[in-house]
């Protein structure tokens, strides 16, 4: 497997992480077990469909890990978030507009209810950074918009108190918290 893109749990017993195996033309979502036996299997595939998928990140609880999912054979092509069943392997949409809006680089809150990511409309080449709650994804997304700037890799301190992210509103990327 070609791995990129690790993402540790908080207690550092797994690792999500995107990988190609030989031969196939898609990236999949994999969990490495980095403690104890992991009941026997240490590396688990999670995601075996057509879709390509990239920028896991691991529920602070453990329980879900949300990823990019993109779509690139067949009728419904696109760019969505969907939140994999760390259990079951389960997938579930949290955003289901396809290409409208491209998201990218999600993360959990510390209360693995909340994922923010940068996003940007199809056509467009700035992201802004967008919010949404997993309890009631229907609800629609939030968003903090910085006009003519590109709002990346956003991420929330472990409290919770605070948004990190990266901006090029100067001119050149820096780092803004809120």
């Amino acid at each position: 497997i070609e791995s990129r893109q690790p993402h540790f749990s908080v207690d550092g017993s797994r690792m999500a992480l995107i990988g190609t195996q030989f031969g196939q033309n898609r990236d999949d979502l994999f969990l490495l077990t980095t403690t104890g036996d992991g009941g026997g299997q240490i590396i688990r595939q999670l995601t075996t469909d057509t879709a390509t998928y990239s920028y896991p990140a691991i529920s602070p609880d453990g329980t879900k890990i949300v990823v990019v999912r993109e779509v690139l054979e067949g009728d419904n092509l696109g760019v969505d978030l969907v939140i994999i069943d760390v259990a079951s392997g389960t997938p579930t949409s949290l955003t289901t507009d396809r290409n409208v809006t491209i998201e990218t680089m999600p993360r959990w809150d510390s209360a693995s209810s909340l994922v923010v990511y940068s996003a940007r409309p199809e056509g467009t080449e700035t992201n802004e950074i967008y919010f949404i709650d997993i309890r009631n994804p229907d609800s629609g997304q939030i968003r903090i918009n910085a006009p003519d700037s590109d709002e990346i890799m956003p991420t929330f301190s472990p409290d919770g108190r605070y948004l990190a992210y990266s901006s090029n509103r100067t001119g050149a990327y820096q780092i803004y918290v809120q």
